[in-house]
């Protein structure tokens, strides 16, 4: 192994260590940097989120308690209104109370007392009733009817003629006359429920006929008759099924909005507590009555917009009432009582009593002094609450701080949400969320926040890893860089001393062997060894051969030494470049006959002008011509070819000798450049590898390059080397 390769090779493994083991350190101090950081990113999101449902818990309390404030000061200042409708105003004004109340320390409710929608009451047995059949217009069986007649008034002659009307309406299959029949009972008795009955047979017959208007008007009728009367515990009171057949009816003549109108009526009287019906009964009719009014108010003519407010004002209603019915049977109200039975426990204003359940209760009582002690107290709409305060809330949190607002009740089903766009979404794993109970008066929910973009997080610490790793690939890949060059100058550094070395060595191989011929040649003409003046003639010749040989290559390293200093060695001038050539050739001529070599110097058509250094252009053609002796192996012609090409001067200089690889071509023209022994592959293997300096072909191409021309090389191994130079033609325009 060359020493200069050896020291190579450990000059790039002590760098490659150097490199490798601060790459490695810096990369493991990366790894867990970027971790560190993922932790205190999430910790970081997770206590903003933390602090941001803090602060919408306590704004949602905020907000209730100034929804609460009102009602509380209206209740404060007159109690509770007697009367029913004045008490739904008030509850209607202040959309957080559900049900009012006032109850007695013993805990007796002293208010209100109003009928509700259903009597508590009544026997669970009305349950039972099909709602159907309040739509259905079969008649009654005859001994349904027997028993009703006989239950009502047992008139005789009136109960015959009612059985008659059915006989004609059901087994003799005519509506026409039965309908006459039922028409002259509903006109002459005197009592409300024979009346009913002949009436509602009355509207079937006229329905079967096809006469709607009189079927309307059938059953208007029966409502007017009915209205006010008592029913027994299991009797469905008649103006329901009569008011559910005006409303289809209306609807089959194409008058909706008066439909509309009829359900409307109908339900505003069943939640007045017209009917006394059981809880089950009115809540199939509420049904029934709920599904209609959808139906029919589906539409959107503006004509329906008042009767669509009308229908959100008796659903208002509704939920009042049945909450106020409801209170009664509440834990939350069982608390209050404990409460009252201890005044002493009792706190000058309002305070909030809840339950946790299946049904949650949330109840604001306070003391009504005025009136002996008594509690009032109300009972919160917490549908309120979750849709008309904590929504728009939630919206606005939202949209401003950029989260995912769900709120939850005990059971886990969701209130409302806020940010949720197209429903539930998947979570990346480890995003940051943050749960808060909503303590003190609604604990029993549960609000939950996450990022509205939960990817932001990941894309974040994937922006840092990737921004780090960067860097750190970045000074590697510097440092990389940095030692890659110097690498690479320390190697040309190193390649050139070698080349300089070879160089020197080159040198001195040439000029010794010059000098040793002159040496000898001269000693022999001094000891007059050469006896005819003809050997003498040749002695002479080869003398001055070698001196040319010495002066050439004393040339080359001046010149090299000038092109090293950057100094200016040309002069140029404009003429005619064939007789420098001709005179290069010649005065390599004498060299080249020593050595038994020929040169062939041809001229083709008009060779154009150029600009050049004369200097220049003859060392040019003599360290080609060197350079084709020296490597012609046993070919012993060398051809010079002068000729116009291409607006210029082409001057080739081919010989038959060795040639030179492919590979070697881009390189010869390199300072100290020269091609190994054994590089032409065909050479031959008793042709000795000639020597030389590796300096003649860069000077070559210096020259040629600073007179504006080109030069290159044909070549293939065993084949011969051609070297062209092409110069410019000089023109006045081009000066």
């Amino acid at each position: 192994m060359r020493p200069a390769t050896s020291g190579r090779r450990r000059l790039i493994l002590a760098y490659g260590l150097a490199v490798l083991l601060p790459g490695a350190a810096l990369a493991i101090l990366s790894v867990r940097h970027v971790a560190s950081g993922d932790v205190l990113l999430r910790q970081g999101a997770s206590d903003a989120l933390a602090a941001q449902a803090e602060g919408f818990v306590t704004e949602v309390h905020s907000r209730l308690a100034a929804a609460c404030a009102g009602a509380e000061a209206d209740l404060a200042a007159a109690g509770l209104p007697d009367e029913e409708q004045a008490l739904d105003a008030l509850e209607a004004r202040h959309g957080v109370m559900a049900a009012s109340f006032e109850m007695a320390p013993d805990g007796e409710i002293l208010a209100p007392r109003p009928p509700g929608p259903y009597d508590p009451r009544r026997a669970a047995a009305g349950d039972a009733t099909d709602s159907q059949a309040w739509l259905d217009a079969r008649p009654e069986s005859e001994e349904a009817l027997r028993a009703t007649l006989r239950l009502f008034a047992p008139r005789m002659q009136l109960e015959a003629e009612l059985l008659a009307a059915r006989r004609l309406e059901v087994e003799e299959a005519d509506p026409l006359s039965a309908a006459a029949a039922y028409d002259r009972v509903s006109h002459n008795v005197i009592d409300a429920d024979y009346a009913a009955l002949a009436l509602v047979g009355l509207g079937r017959c006229m329905r079967t006929l096809g006469d709607l208007e009189g079927a309307a008007s059938a059953d208007r009728r029966t409502i007017a008759l009915t209205r006010g009367r008592g029913t027994s515990p299991r009797e469905i009171h008649p103006a329901i099924p009569a008011g559910l057949s005006l409303a289809r009816t209306l609807e089959a003549m194409g008058r909706s909005t008066e439909a509309v109108g009829a359900l409307l009526d109908l339900y505003s009287q069943t939640l007045d507590g017209d009917y006394g019906l059981s809880q089950g009964t009115y809540e199939q009719l509420a049904r029934v009555l709920r599904a209609s009014l959808d139906r029919l108010l589906a539409g959107t003519d503006a004509v329906l917009g008042d009767l669509r407010g009308r229908r959100e004002a008796l659903r208002g209603v509704e939920a009042r009432r049945t909450a106020r019915l409801a209170l009664t049977d509440s834990e939350v109200l069982r608390r209050v009582r404990l409460l009252a039975r201890d005044p002493g426990r009792m706190p000058m204003g309002f305070r909030t009593v809840w339950t946790q359940g299946p049904a949650p209760a949330v109840v604001r009582i306070g003391l009504r002094l005025p009136h002996g002690g008594s509690i009032l107290g109300y009972l919160v709409d917490l549908d309120f609450v979750a849709r008309g305060l904590v929504a728009p809330l939630a919206q606005d949190w939202a949209v401003d701080r950029q989260v995912v607002l769900v709120l939850r009740d005990s059971t886990g089903e969701t209130l409302t949400s806020a940010g949720l766009e197209g429903g539930p979404r998947p979570l990346p794993p480890g995003t940051p969320e943050a749960t808060r109970r909503m303590e003190p008066d609604l604990p029993f929910w549960t609000v939950t926040l996450t990022p509205a973009d939960p990817w932001a997080l990941t894309r974040q610490r994937e922006q840092r890893a990737l921004l780090l790793a960067g860097m750190v690939a970045l000074s590697m890949a510097a440092i990389t860089l940095g030692g890659a060059l110097t690498l690479r100058g320390i190697s040309r550094e190193l390649e050139l001393a070698r080349m300089k070395g070879d160089f020197v060595a080159a040198v001195s191989h040439e000029l010794k062997t010059p000098l040793t011929s002159m040496r000898m040649y001269a000693e022999m003409l001094a000891l007059d060894r050469v006896p005819d003046e003809e050997g003498r003639r040749r002695y002479h010749g080869l003398i001055a051969s070698e001196c040319q040989r010495l002066s050439r290559m004393v040339e080359n390293v001046l010149d090299f030494a000038r092109l090293e200093e950057g100094a200016d060695r040309f002069q140029m001038v404009p003429g005619d470049l064939e007789p420098e050539v001709r005179r290069a050739v010649e005065s390599f001529q004498g060299q080249a006959s020593s050595q038994g070599f020929r040169l062939l110097l041809r001229v083709e058509g008009q060779i154009p002008p150029c600009r050049f250094d004369r200097h220049s252009v003859r060392r040019v053609v003599s360290n080609l011509l060197d350079n084709a002796v020296k490597y012609s192996g046993e070919a012993r012609d060398v051809e010079v070819l002068l000729a116009p090409a291409d607006g210029g001067v082409a001057l080739e200089v081919a010989d038959h000798g060795v040639g030179i690889p492919l590979a070697e071509q881009a390189q010869i023209f390199r300072r100290f450049y020269r091609v190994r022994e054994g590089g032409a592959s065909q050479a031959s293997e008793a042709t000795e590898w000639p020597h030389g300096s590796g300096l003649g072909l860069a000077l070559v191409e210096d020259a040629v390059h600073a007179h504006g021309g080109e030069v290159g090389v044909r070549s293939a191994p065993g084949e011969g080397s051609t070297f062209r130079v092409w110069l410019p033609a000089w023109t006045r325009r081009s000066r």
